[in-house]
């Protein structure tokens, strides 16, 4: 029986992300009834997972900034965000940020007065980004770590994560008292215009028979909704001190063309940003602060 990570229900469906295979390893997305969020099933092996996310990995995603280039002007509006959200709550604490990709939080944090420390799960990933930031990035086991931090720091981490419970409960016990944990990510399946648009699409194709199976690597092992989010918290024992919920242009691409899936994505938008969308909380994208509170 396939568990949701998210929220922990045990009823499930086929989903309309269908199935896939890479490199021997055969899966499938199927969609939790409790909270709606979509996951893999079954979930890759941690050896499967440390060969998914090595250097290759590491190079296609963040190879740009790793190299002094800059990313969307998205991630840059929201990092700042973050940032000043800190700043205002734990002025010139220490910070550690947990899968900290190409290192830009750790050098916008150290430029607004705080003391950042980075945490990836391979050694030659940390060096890479602590080559790059001059900070210090720890790599092996969480458990591993002997302080305390003021914040905690995770961004676009959990998807990626076969047991994101077991991760925060590690991180809540990083936290040092009084102190609060970031985290923000995608809404891969939260209700906005283009992701129903994507969903109807694909089940179409899919009763179609026009729907072959995708060779590509499942690195979102989790297709979050807002409840699914807000599930996981709630069974670590984390409650949400600040949220923001919101649409970005992500997955479609950045600047706006007429072609159909831009211009779509536009009127998405749109919709997510009215007071109608605002109320049904669309969005693919939120920030959550939280703090520890009874497990």
């Amino acid at each position: 029986m396939a568990i949701c990570p998210a929220c922990a229900g045990s009823h499930s469906r086929s989903s309309y992300l269908g199935c896939g295979a890479y490199r021997g390893f055969d899966y499938r997305y199927l969609a939790c009834c409790r909270c709606g969020s979509l996951f893999v099933d079954p979930m890759p092996s941690e050896a499967f997972l440390n060969e998914m996310y090595g250097r290759d990995y590491l190079d296609c995603h963040y190879s740009a900034e790793l190299n002094g280039g800059v990313s969307n002007q998205e991630t840059g509006r929201e990092l700042d965000r973050v940032v000043g959200m800190l700043v205002e709550r734990r002025p010139g604490g220490t910070v550690l940020d947990v899968g900290c990709g190409a290192g830009r939080f750790l050098m916008a944090a150290r430029s607004a007065g705080l003391r950042p420390e980075g945490f990836e799960r391979l050694a030659s990933t940390a060096d890479a980004v602590s080559q790059v930031t001059a900070a210090k990035v720890h790599a092996g086991e969480l458990d591993a770590l002997g302080g305390q931090y003021d914040a905690v720091h995770i961004a676009d981490v959990l998807e990626h994560c076969a047991r994101p419970e077991d991760l925060l409960l590690r991180l809540r016990r990083l936290l040092a008292p009084g102190g609060v944990l970031i985290a923000r990510g995608p809404l891969e399946n939260q209700l906005n215009l283009f992701q129903q648009t994507v969903r109807l699409s694909r089940l179409t194709r899919a009763c179609l028979r026009e729907l072959p199976p995708t060779t590509m690597p499942p690195y979102h092992l989790i297709l979050f909704t807002l409840a699914g989010w807000k599930a996981l918290f709630d069974r670590c024992g984390m409650r949400v001190l600040h949220e923001e919920i919101y649409e970005w242009r992500w997955p479609a691409p950045e600047r706006f063309t007429l072609r159909p899936v831009s211009v779509l994505k536009e009127l998405s938008l749109m919709l997510s940003r009215s007071r109608l969308g605002q109320s049904r909380r669309m969005g693919n994208r939120v920030v959550s602060i939280l703090a520890a509170g009874a497990c």
